[in-house]
């Protein structure tokens, strides 16, 4: 059994150990996440001031929602809004909540999904590049990503590269669902009207890039790469906890 003298050894394992699960994602700490938690959702109920536009500046609306809308590939529906900005613009949460999902898809690109409780959830498609990782707690100050033109919207040959010439300008699709169904983001936040105008030469109202940093972090961004950084940062404490344990086992031994 453990010496009395030896408690203060003892603190110190247990305060290292601790010190482990307050360590916020090492891609997410400037973008002020909160630690993982397995259930952080809200439990009250849920209404349109709980939240907020993902996007705190001014933005064009390039398409709004529609269910009955024929798309260029045939698809009925526009199930979202994309929120178009210069790529590399800031992505907020749309409220509190955990990431569910972050990856790629042949449509959105690089998408983020976040589970915000009272069977809400939002969906955040075509990011040049991603800030949270999978369980992540998030809330309205919590930046998810930047706005590109990954996935369908932007070069085929390429499709997760926020670059000029793709298919459309850099825009945010956004969608919200409740209780697994689509529903108007309009509801939440208010939507500028769609212009005919803007969305036929974007480049004459806005520019492409943010800045010359966006579109380097843009450029460099790799999913893989993100994914794997929350890989390695969760084996680094795996090896630090097993190392406390070995040295607690010890002190309690003697």
């Amino acid at each position: 059994m453990a010496i009395y003298g030896e408690d203060t050894d003892i603190e110190k394992l247990l305060s290292g150990v601790k010190s482990l699960f307050q360590q916020k994602s090492p891609a997410t700490q400037s973008a002020k996440p909160s630690s993982p938690a397995a259930n952080p959702a809200p439990s009250g109920p849920v209404t349109p001031g709980a939240f907020q536009c993902p996007i705190k500046g001014t933005w064009h609306n390039l398409g709004g929602f529609d269910p009955g809308m024929v798309r260029y590939d045939g698809r009925v529906g526009h199930k979202g809004v994309d929120m178009s900005a210069p790529a590399g613009t800031p992505i907020y949460s749309f409220g509190p909540g955990v990431v569910t999902t972050v990856g790629t898809d042949g449509r959105g690109g690089n998408i983020a999904v976040i589970n915000h409780g009272n069977n809400v959830t939002t969906y955040y498609a075509h990011m040049a590049s991603v800030k949270v990782f999978k369980g992540d707690k998030v809330d309205t100050d919590t930046m998810i990503g930047t706005v590109g033109n990954t996935g369908n919207a932007g070069n085929p040959n390429d499709p997760l590269k926020t670059q000029e010439g793709g298919r459309t300008w850099p825009h945010l699709h956004f969608e919200v669902k409740e209780h697994g169904t689509q529903v108007d983001p309009a509801r939440f936040f208010s939507v500028p009207k769609y212009d005919p105008a803007f969305a036929k030469n974007p480049g004459k109202y806005q520019k492409f890039w943010l800045s010359d940093d966006a579109k380097q972090e843009a450029q460099s961004f790799s999913m893989k790469d993100h994914v794997q950084q929350k890989c390695v940062a969760f084996s680094a404490k795996v090896d630090a906890l097993l190392k406390y344990t070995y040295q607690f086992t010890k002190l309690v031994s003697k």
